[in-house]
């Protein structure tokens, strides 16, 4: 196996190669190993994939011209990542009439994502996408440009998104609107989707123990005060949904 292995063209990262087709040998050692990664029986879109960013990345492609997706669709884009798994939108949130076609939202999400991850610098092509930043700053520590966006969607946040040197995306997450109010958090009942970010709930809650942790995605375990498990779901650093599960006490996590 070859040891060249390019880079993420969106996060810079380093790609793993694809293998798809019935697993042979050692195959499933190799993908727990981070080695490669297994695509199934069918042909992948690409010849790499990159697991930060948990996509197929064809190294070779570039965009002919101007970017042909806008805020609207960048919106749509992140709802499907936010609730891909739940197949629904959140309880208690209110989208706009053109946003409810969910074939239409993952066709839009397809699209999106495809020209994201088909330009270099990709840090720059946000701008592109979501028109020019509200803020602009530097992360001295980490050397990072942030650029912070407004989207209608999620009103009192930015979606700030920072990028290295190279122009590569490092992180994406949305933050409070300084002079914003952050809401008031007593109890687990005071949770509402979208109403919280991850260090505003850690802050009044403590450190809380992990469920998962991805990319772009965590997953957070409290109780009720009645002694139920309440799971917390964030994207990019925004809780999404909150489910409280009767039948698993807490002891379950013990």
């Amino acid at each position: 196996m070859s040891d060249f292995r390019p880079g993420c063209t969106r996060c810079g990262r380093t790609t793993l190669p694809v293998h798809w087709g019935f697993p042979a040998g050692d195959a499933f050692e190799a993908e727990e190993r981070g080695e490669i990664h297994l695509a199934g029986c069918e042909p992948p879109p690409a010849a790499w994939w990159c697991e930060p960013c948990q996509a197929y990345i064809d190294t070779s492609a570039a965009r002919p011209g101007p970017t042909t997706v806008g805020l609207a669709d960048f919106e749509q884009y992140l709802l499907r990542d936010m609730y891909m798994l739940e197949c629904k939108d959140p309880d208690g949130v209110s989208l706009p009439d053109a946003y409810l076609d969910l074939t239409a939202r993952r066709q839009t999400w397809q699209r999106v994502r495809d020209e994201m991850f088909s330009v270099l610098p990709a840090f720059e092509t946000m701008a592109e996408i979501l028109g020019p930043p509200v803020h602009e700053s530097v992360a001295e520590a980490e050397g990072l440009r942030l650029h912070a966006f407004s989207l209608p969607l999620w009103p009192g946040y930015w979606f700030e998104v920072a990028g290295d040197d190279r122009g590569h995306v490092v992180h994406e997450r949305f933050v409070r609107v300084p002079g914003h109010p952050s809401p008031r958090l007593e109890t687990v009942s005071d949770l509402r989707p979208w109403n919280a970010l991850l260090p505003e709930v850690e802050a009044a809650f403590g450190p809380l123990p992990r469920n998962f942790i991805q990319q772009f995605y965590r997953g957070l375990v409290t109780n009720d005060g009645q002694g139920r498990r309440v799971e917390l779901y964030f994207c990019r650093d925004l809780l999404k949904a909150i489910v409280i599960d009767p039948e698993r006490p807490m002891e379950a996590l013990e």
